[in-house]
């Protein structure tokens, strides 16, 4: 697997499609999400442990520090 990527966002309308597209390109990606079992379906788009669901709120400095941290 290629670099580490973080998206904010991923289980909307567009951030299914980047998510599918970035596992396909190898990357090892973590999305930052408020609704853990709606994006728990991406997973499907990656191979085992190319996809990690990070709980937090993207309005929360807290939640974003720490997925900023887990992505390096």
């Amino acid at each position: 697997m290629n670099k580490n990527i973080g998206v904010a966002g991923g289980s909307g309308f567009l951030g299914k499609s980047l998510i599918s597209m970035l596992a396909k390109s190898k990357y090892k990606i973590k999305i930052l999400c408020r609704n853990y079992d709606q994006a728990k379906s991406l997973k499907i788009f990656g191979e085992p442990g190319q996809i990690t669901i990070v709980r937090g709120n993207i309005i929360n400095k807290n939640d974003v520090e720490n997925f900023v941290t887990l992505t390096r």
